[in-house]
């Protein structure tokens, strides 16, 4: 496999693999441009922060295991969705802002391939190809931990009503559509301005655009430790819940985990 690796294959996968190594050494993000060195980094604390929050949240279950009603500990479980729902879309959006720049073939692109066998066409969809695998690999990095814990530690007699394996499996589909949704939005934002702008406006516009999303994704993480059954219940009952995407996809987390309502229906809809 190595050997295959090394050997120059087809124009597409040359232009696949010239382009997945672009996303992981630009100068953009640090002096160095040696942004996997910077993952690398954050990985680990991404995992320790996690499991620092195993233990307050097995005493919190296991506190609310002793109420006398299931709802309590039920509507606690809807709140840490949200949570960890709208953190998600937060950290995909904040990556996919840091990445701005490099969501799609830039002019400079195809002047320095131009001199290879290879048309725009075949630039584009090489790089769509390494967009959307990065992507999915981040997605996956980041959802695995809550993705897995979370289920776990809820579970017990006041669980929700599905099986483990299946909560687990709610928690992973809703999570991943809230990330991919926000990171296709964010796409297509970038392919609209780039398509509606002239080329000098939309150079000029991009870089205030780009720190406008940095910005806005960092207060959504932020926000999202705020989540709790006041915000959920209040969002509900005055009806700006339809306007916040996390409810949708907690909507969707209902549905699959079993404890569909009219509100979940109407969430689960909008998504």
């Amino acid at each position: 496999m190595k050997a295959w690796l090394e050997e120059t294959q087809g124009p597409g996968f040359e232009l696949f693999r010239h382009f997945l190594r672009r996303f992981f050494a630009s100068e953009s993000v640090t002096t160095t441009g040696n942004t996997a060195t910077v993952l690398a980094g954050l990985l680990p604390m991404v995992a320790q922060l996690f499991f620092l929050m195993i233990l307050p949240l097995r005493r919190k279950y296991q506190m609310l295991s002793a109420s006398p009603s299931p709802d309590v500990f039920r509507n606690a479980v809807l709140a840490d969705e949200l949570w960890l729902i709208t953190l998600m879309a937060g950290a995909v959006g904040l990556l996919t802002a840091i990445r701005w720049r490099s969501l799609l073939p830039e002019l400079q692109d195809i002047r320095a391939l131009a001199a290879l066998p290879v048309t725009p066409l075949q630039i584009f969809i090489a790089k769509a190809q390494a967009l959307l695998l990065v992507a999915a690999g981040g997605l996956i990095i980041l959802n695995t931990l809550p993705t897995v814990l979370l289920p776990a530690l809820s579970s017990g007699a006041y669980a929700l009503p599905r099986p483990l394996l299946e909560r687990v499996f709610a928690h992973a589909l809703a999570s991943a559509v809230a990330g991919a949704t926000t990171f296709a939005t964010l796409l297509a934002l970038h392919g609209v301005l780039a398509q509606c702008l002239p080329p000098r406006l939309f150079s000029r516009v991009e870089g205030l655009v780009q720190a406008a999303l940095v910005a806005l994704m960092l207060a959504t993480i932020v926000l999202s430790f705020s989540a709790s059954l006041d915000v959920m219940t209040r969002a509900l009952r005055e009806g700006w819940a339809t306007w916040l995407p996390p409810f949708w996809f907690v909507g969707v987390y209902q549905q699959i985990a079993g404890i569909a309502d009219t509100h979940t229906m109407q969430m689960a809809s909008k998504a």
